[in-house]
């Protein structure tokens, strides 16, 4: 069947490492979106012209997207505009996007007008020299557990933290391109940190701690355990997080990473 000519192409999975050099040029590093290209993560990469392709646009699975490519020609602004009409405002309650030039930022403030939010983030980058200084050996409180996650804790930790199937879909992606590291008390999931993201040299940190066992600095400790266990596989632990999310920012400082800069992240919300 022929697609639209207003409508955008689906790429084919097998062709996303394609596109790889291109989003190493493109304006912002973000490991979410190089794993969606990487097949990591699940999501899909839509195109203008399959025959002669200019720009992609990269959706994750949960609608964050990010277009990589000429975001001004003609013909993508047809598309792509008719893909947000007919796609993601009309058949999903949510979307959000990062890295849209001028033009969009213009266009979606008129299509989308009092329900675009703007969730400035930052990107902080561990400082290893500051790192060393603070990292000391911790001792948890008795009756407290510190341990990797796998399959006999995984379903325990899905259930609890819903970014597992955000992100990896399903456990057994989780298990085989990821890992989480938590503190159990009373054999109960307390606290956790997962690899959000990971590519061939960095892994975005995830973290969080159950009501009630918050500011007692359970994050702290699966934070060290995880940043540990980056360094023994290679990789740059990579964090970022909400402007507006007080408390991760002062962990990554906590934890020797240092701000590298904010960048523009706007979401729609159908009942905003």
């Amino acid at each position: 069947m022929v697609n639209n000519i207003l409508e955008l192409y689906e790429y084919n999975t097998n062709e996303f490492s394609k596109i790889l050099p291109l989003y190493k040029n493109s304006k912002y590093d973000i490991p979410m979106i190089q794993s969606v290209i990487n097949k990591k993560l699940k999501g899909r990469i839509l195109t203008d012209d399959m025959s002669n392709p200019q720009t992609f646009v990269v959706i994750t699975n949960f609608n964050w997207l990010y277009v990589i490519g000429d975001q001004e020609s003609e013909i993508f602004k047809k598309k792509f505009y008719n893909f947000i009409i007919n796609n993601l405002i009309s058949k999903s309650n949510h979307f959000a996007w990062f890295g849209l030039c001028e033009y969009w930022q213009v266009k979606l403030t008129k299509i989308l007008g009092e329900n675009i939010k703007s969730f400035p983030r930052i990107k902080y980058k561990l400082d290893k020299e500051k790192y060393k200084k603070i990292h000391y050996h911790c001792d948890l409180p008795d009756g407290y557990i510190l341990k990797p996650i796998d399959s006999c804790l995984v379903d325990k930790v899905s259930e609890l933290f819903d970014g597992i199937k955000m992100f990896w879909e399903t456990n057994e992606n989780f298990l085989e391109n990821s890992f989480v590291f938590c503190i159990l008390h009373d054999n109960d999931i307390i606290s956790v940190c997962q690899g959000l993201a990971i590519t061939e040299d960095l892994c975005e940190i995830d973290v969080f701690t159950k009501d009630g066992f918050r500011g007692k600095g359970f994050a702290y400790f699966t934070g060290l355990a995880f940043i540990e266990h980056c360094f023994k596989l290679g990789l740059k632990p990579y964090w970022e997080t909400v402007q507006a999310n007080k408390s991760s920012c002062r962990l990554a400082q906590k934890l020797g990473f240092v701000e590298v800069k904010e960048y523009p992240f706007y979401a729609w919300f159908k009942n905003s």
